[in-house]
């Protein structure tokens, strides 16, 4: 289950950042599924910046291309470590086998 929920989600930047952004609506105490999806959305406007009207005009596409690859890339590979381990809190916590979680200090 959650390999697979990973999988449907890590399709691309879009699908990754609503999905961390779901998973803050159902569980507002992970606050940093919130920071992954900003970071994540981030990452997202930077890559529409590189496919943008601008930047084309300044940099050769033999330099975009490989950025934008490099961003997908990271993004993908982050989520697909960072997203199991929030799927994993809440199967934890719906068994109620969840560690409490800290306040932030």
């Amino acid at each position: 289950m959650i390999r697979q929920k990973t999988a449907e989600h890590n399709l691309n930047n879009i699908t990754r950042t609503a999905a961390y952004f779901t998973f803050f609506e159902r569980h507002p105490e992970v606050h940093w599924a919130f920071l992954a999806h900003l970071v994540s959305r981030n990452g997202g406007w930077n890559m529409t910046d590189l496919r943008g009207s601008l930047l084309p005009l300044l940099l050769p596409e033999k330099t975009i291309a490989p950025l934008f690859l490099f961003l997908e890339r990271a993004n993908a590979l982050i989520f697909h470590d960072a997203y199991p381990q929030l799927l994993l809190y809440e199967e934890s916590k719906r068994r109620r086998r969840a560690p409490p979680l800290q306040p932030p200090s």
